[in-house]
């Protein structure tokens, strides 16, 4: 038989990295799937949406951070 693993409390994130989740409109979602498509490798959506988020910020002066 396996292991047994010790019960995590509920409240405990088991993510290392903080996530978001979100809806998008298919217009949105059909024009990131496009992007996605175009790539040489088609990124993971999350990576998708992160160049996304990235890009958008990088225009706007906020990203990098400061």
């Amino acid at each position: 038989m396996g292991r047994e693993r010790e019960p995590q409390p509920r409240n405990r994130d088991r993510h290392a990295t903080p996530r978001i989740a979100l809806h998008l409109e298919q217009p949105l979602l059909d024009a990131l799937e496009a992007w996605r498509a175009a790539q040489r490798a088609s990124p993971p959506q999350s990576e998708a949406v992160r160049t996304a988020i990235r890009e958008m910020r990088q225009r706007d002066g906020y990203w990098p951070p400061q």
